[in-house]
């Protein structure tokens, strides 16, 4: 019964306990008692069986005193009345002693068998008691050491919990640093492709600066010689305004001489008409004429 048990409980450790079936089923009571009350039943029908043989035995006992007593009894009453009866009773009062005392001596050996066989029915029982004690002790320490390592279980679990907990922050750490020097590294390409296009932007920059500085020396050596030639022009002009002031000066002067000319002409003409009106008049009109 004992290895039932511990086997049931052994078993039930995969799911619920026996003892946890049991308070489900409405136990109450420690573990313990509920291993006791698993085998008091047990306990007190051996018990039982204990009281009920010492009472047979007594009862045996008390029968056979009684027999004997009655027996002695009917012995007294033959010895008292064998004159009556003759030699025929005299043998059967022999007869009926021998077979009184056989059966005393049976009753006897009976009696000495059963508390034989109560002592030793105690003694077994008194064993049995110690290895269901005994058998108790080793469950209760094979259910504490199930508790201990069912602590350590839970130990082991939680530091696992605990470890996959620091593991799972640990990858979501990685995989946000991860992420992150991705955009770090999306954006240092883009930065440098913009520091590309800055350069190339710089570099056009600076040829269109520099074509701009060929434009702007070119402009200014046109500007210069624009210079050098309107120096030149206005040289140029100031001699051409004074050269036409010289003939408009000498075009003056000699229109000067001629109109002189041409008064001297018509005083002369005057002086001819009073001579010659006709000739002198038409000499006039050449003369005016060039």
């Amino acid at each position: 019964m004992n290895n039932d048990i511990s086997t049931s409980y052994t078993r039930g450790m995969a799911g619920l306990t026996a003892y946890e079936v049991a308070v489900n089923n409405g136990f109450v009571g420690s573990e313990t008692e509920w291993l006791v009350s698993l085998q008091q039943p047990a306990l007190d029908a051996q018990t039982d069986v204990l009281e009920t043989n010492v009472a047979l035995i007594e009862a045996e006992q008390i029968r056979s005193k009684e027999f004997i007593e009655k027996m002695e009894s009917i012995d007294t009453i033959f010895t008292n009345t064998q004159s009556v009866n003759g030699i025929e009773f005299n043998q059967f009062l022999v007869s009926a002693r021998a077979s009184a005392a056989e059966l005393i001596d049976t009753n006897r050996q009976v009696v000495a068998a059963e508390q034989s066989r109560v002592s030793a029915e105690r003694v077994r029982v008194e064993s049995e008691n110690d290895r269901q004690s005994k058998t108790k002790s080793a469950i209760e320490a094979v259910n504490r050491a199930t508790s201990q390592a069912n602590d350590a279980k839970e130990d082991i679990i939680t530091t696992n919990n605990t470890i996959h907990q620091s593991e799972v922050l640990r990858v979501e750490s990685e995989q946000s640093r991860v992420l992150t020097e991705t955009k770090r590294e999306d954006a240092e390409n883009s930065r440098v492709t913009i520091e590309g296009s800055r350069v190339t932007a710089e570099q056009s920059r600076v040829s269109v600066e520099k074509s701009r500085v060929r434009i702007e020396t070119l402009r200014v050596n046109a500007e210069i010689s624009r210079v050098t030639e309107e120096g030149l022009r206005v040289i140029a002009e100031e001699k051409r305004v004074n050269d036409t002031q010289a003939v408009i000066k000498g075009a003056n002067m000699a229109k000067d001489s001629a109109n002189e000319a041409t008064a001297t002409a018509n005083e002369a003409i005057s002086s001819l008409t009073i001579i010659d009106g006709g000739g002198a008049k038409s000499l006039l009109l050449s003369i005016n004429n060039n």
